[in-house]
């Protein structure tokens, strides 16, 4: 190797995948370690949740993270370059004129947020929100007539639907905005709202 190769130092190293992957991705290997360490922690925690009905659940606020710069994380392994500026925009709207056009697959009921998909996931949902983190809002795209289905956030919409959200903010690709439009009403955000979370 070397000595312009960042892996160079990293010889003889015991490193695990998500270190060296991070790694390839600009981290130092301490700042790897402390972030494969931290998602250890979440995991051992949903592990805890998983599968629980909503009454052990620890007690938590839906809150959303709105900045673009997070927008990438509405994707599952989403990388900032995954999202060009301006490429999605905030629509905030009501859960139940979402349930009303929302495709079929997309539904989940409050018995089905451990049935359906990766249980995993929601249960890492729900660890961020009992934490206090922000979660970055539910994307989705027209696809049958007269229907929605979601790019990124099932899991999620899942847990917020459990927590009987009211209102929710959407993320939408500015070219398919008319096109939403003509399906959900926008409404005005609320007062409170969320902020830039990297672990989001």
């Amino acid at each position: 190797m070397s000595d312009d190769d960042p892996l160079a130092a990293l010889a003889g190293t015991t490193l695990t995948s998500e270190e060296l992957l991070l790694i390839t991705r600009g981290m130092t290997p301490e700042q790897a370690a402390a972030e494969v360490a931290e998602h250890t922690r979440i995991r051992s925690a949903a592990e805890k949740i998983q599968g629980k009905p909503i009454l052990e659940w620890p007690p938590f606020e839906v809150k959303w993270d709105l900045s673009p710069t997070s927008y990438f994380h509405a994707l599952d392994g989403g990388e900032p370059a995954h999202i060009k500026p301006g490429e999605l925009e905030l629509f905030w709207t009501s859960l139940e004129a979402l349930d009303r056009v929302l495709q079929a697959y997309n539904l989940r009921t409050l018995d089905e947020v451990w049935a359906v998909g990766a249980p995993s996931k929601a249960a890492r949902a729900i660890v961020h929100w009992s934490e206090g983190r922000l979660m970055t809002p539910v994307w989705v795209t027209p696809t049958a007539p007269g229907k929605l289905g979601i790019v990124g956030g099932n899991h999620r919409l899942a847990v917020a639907r459990a927590k009987r959200v009211k209102h929710l903010p959407l993320l939408i690709r500015t070219e398919e905005l008319a096109t939403v439009l003509e399906l959900l009403p926008r409404i005005s955000p609320p007062k409170v709202v969320g902020a830039r979370n990297p672990h989001s």
